[in-house]
């Protein structure tokens, strides 16, 4: 069964230097004026604010007409977490055209009534990680509504893959593998990130007060430890500070070495994140995973060789999926 690479546009400048690094699919957000205009900025039309998006619809179809040269499909993210009454009508209008004018295969969707109203329309759509399609249930839902595809949550096992991969096979399942770490589960999460002088909870610098329970000292150590240990997990799975290292390998959430298991697992789409990211950041992780999906024959060990971090693999603070080494 084919598989596909599944990489983000944020400018049609991107579209060759991706395609050429091995991504056989792309998709992008759009912001148009129209919508900031009328629900302000801080009111996003995707996951992703409007510096990670096309900035209007003429630059959508020079995306989809340069990919489209290359034999490659472009997705369309619409996939804000929820929206009003007023706004399906509108997205929907917008996934209509896009679809049908505009040369995309299918819009990304997160809200159900936008993924209802695009079922009435016969638009394709895929069901955003947002929507969290943690169960064969979940997905059967999504594919009622008119679903061609979903986008798996983070957290599931390959196991768990497997099962409902097995239980909804007319399906297309995709997975993120690459950037965009999550310390939560994204789609029960409310937070918008990035907007004003605030921060998403995740990303803030807590400071931790520990209040000991009566009758029990409290464990100072393994408190710190602990603690210590979960900002290293989310400093690395939020890229680190830093888009690549000085070696020039991307940092951030990683799943090299369970391409296989996935794949495996009944995944058929393997996606990185990273709209907002620096071009020179997605290309290096695009050729990396197109690497490793090619290289069957050295699985994980290659996959080790790429990200030339042994300390992190082995320690999984940077793994998006850690049970290939049994974490």
């Amino acid at each position: 069964m084919t598989s596909h690479l599944l990489a983000p546009v944020s400018d049609p400048s991107d579209v060759a230097a991706l395609i050429d690094a091995g991504a056989t699919r792309l998709y992008c957000g759009v912001a148009p004026r129209a919508w900031s205009q009328r629900y302000t900025r801080a009111v996003w039309l995707s996951r992703r604010g409007p510096s990670a998006n096309l900035p209007d619809l003429e630059s959508l179809a020079r995306v989809t007409d340069l990919a489209r040269r290359r034999g490659a499909g472009v997705h369309l993210a619409l996939n804000a977490p929820s929206l009003t009454g007023e706004q399906v009508e509108m997205v929907a209008g917008l996934a209509r055209r896009a679809v049908g004018e505009l040369g995309v295969e299918a819009v990304i969707a997160a809200d159900t009534s936008l993924m209802l109203a695009l079922g009435e329309l016969a638009v394709p759509f895929v069901a955003s990680t947002v929507a969290v399609a943690h169960n064969s249930e979940a997905l059967r839902f999504f594919r009622d509504l008119g679903a061609v595809a979903a986008v798996l949550p983070r957290h599931l096992r390959f196991d768990e893959i497997a099962r409902i991969s097995g239980e909804v096979p007319d399906l297309e399942l995709e997975s993120l593998v690459l950037f965009d770490g999550c310390p939560w589960e994204e789609g029960l999460c409310r937070t918008v990130h990035e907007v004003g002088p605030t921060s998403a909870f995740c990303r803030t610098g807590w400071t931790a007060l520990v209040e000991p329970v009566p009758g029990r000292a409290p464990d100072a150590d393994a408190l710190t430890g602990a603690f210590r240990a979960w900002r290293e997990w989310t400093y690395w799975a939020d890229a680190c500070g830093s888009p690549v290292t000085d070696r020039g390998v991307p940092n951030g959430a990683c799943g090299l070495c369970a391409l296989y298991p996935l794949a495996r697992s009944g995944v058929r789409v393997f996606k990185l994140g990273g709209r907002q990211s620096p071009i020179e950041r997605r290309v290096r992780g695009t050729q990396m995973v197109r690497r490793v999906l090619d290289a069957s024959d050295q699985g994980p060990d290659l996959a080790r060789a790429i990200r030339a971090t042994p300390d992190l693999c082995d320690s999984g603070a940077m793994c998006y999926y850690p049970q290939p080494r049994g974490r």
